[in-house]
Parts: C-alpha cells; structure tokens; sequence
C-alpha cells in the first residue's frame, strides 16, 4: 500500500470539513461528559442498571462520532494506511496545513473513541456484576477516566483546529 495522495485541494471545503469535524467533536465529548455526570448519579443512588444504561450510550455515543467523524475527514482524502499521511504534493501550504490537521484530529478520536468505548464496556460489566458496593471506588475511577479521556480529545482536537484558523466557535448564549 502506499501513502494516501489527497485529492481534495478546495481551501473552503478543506476549512469547512476542519470545523465541522472540529464542532463534532466537541458535542460528541460534551455529550459523552455529561452522560459521565449520569453514570455518577446512579452509581451513588446504587442503580447498576441506571449506569449500565448510560455506559451503553457512551459506547454507541463514541462508536456513532467516531464513524461520522471518519466520514468527514474522508471529505479530504484522509484514509487509514500502512504508511505516515502525505498531503497533497504541489498544493498551498494553507491546504497542506488543513489536510494535515483534519487527518489528526481523526486519529486523535479514532484512538480516543476506541478507548472510551472499552472503558465503558468495562465499567457496565463491573457496574453488573453484582459486587457494586465493593466496586463502587473503581467504578468511580472508570467514570473520570472516560471524562479526562473526553476532555483532553475535545482539548486536541479544538487545539487542533484553532492552529490552522478553523476551529469551531459556540455560539454566545
């Protein structure tokens, strides 16, 4: 196999799919934290199945995002390959800067959704196993662990983006 020659070179699109990947991401985690701050609350109110429930939104939460994600970035040629990502020869550096940032940021959630999906997996096993008092400080500990991993993806992600001028801005409330 060999590296990934990028077709896309339209700067517009190119800023537009950083910031929509950029956007994603940080609902996706915001989502993903505030079903942590669940998980939370039914672990403390001893409701195995409560935080079950929300360990299987979690996953299909991360899976989902990080599918839809895989799909935006491939708006720029971003693909998996057995080699280091090339961006397009000859192109402007601003396209070859945006490629390059919308291909990380995809690998920075790949790895992160893979990751928060396994915990959660996890801590739903724990969380019904019955033992949940016994548990209950390492189901704890599961639950910050997906909300930092979240946390530090949405962090590099939007870092990400705000380097090469294109991350997403929530609107002022």
């Amino acid at each position: 196999m060999t590296a990934t020659t990028i077709k896309n070179t339209n700067l517009a699109t190119l800023m537009k799919t950083v910031e929509l990947i950029d956007r994603h991401s940080q609902q996706a985690t915001d989502s993903i934290m505030g079903l942590v701050r669940t998980a939370q609350g039914a672990l403390k109110s001893d409701d195995a199945a409560g935080t079950g429930t929300a360990m299987d939104a979690i996953i299909g939460l991360a899976r989902d995002s990080a599918a839809e994600i895989k799909a935006q970035a491939t708006v720029v040629g971003c693909e998996d390959t057995d080699y280091a990502f090339c961006p397009s020869r000859n192109a402007p550096t601003k396209v070859r800067e945006l490629q390059t940032a919308a291909n990380l940021m995809d690998l920075y959630i790949q790895e992160a959704a893979s990751k928060i999906a396994g915990v959660a997996a996890v801590t739903k096993a724990a969380a019904g196993s019955g033992q949940l008092e016994s548990l209950r400080p390492h189901l704890d500990s599961t639950l910050l662990t997906i909300h930092d991993m979240a946390s530090t993806v949405q962090d590099l992600v939007n870092g990400t983006a705000e380097d090469v001028g294109s991350n997403y801005r929530r609107d002022a409330a």
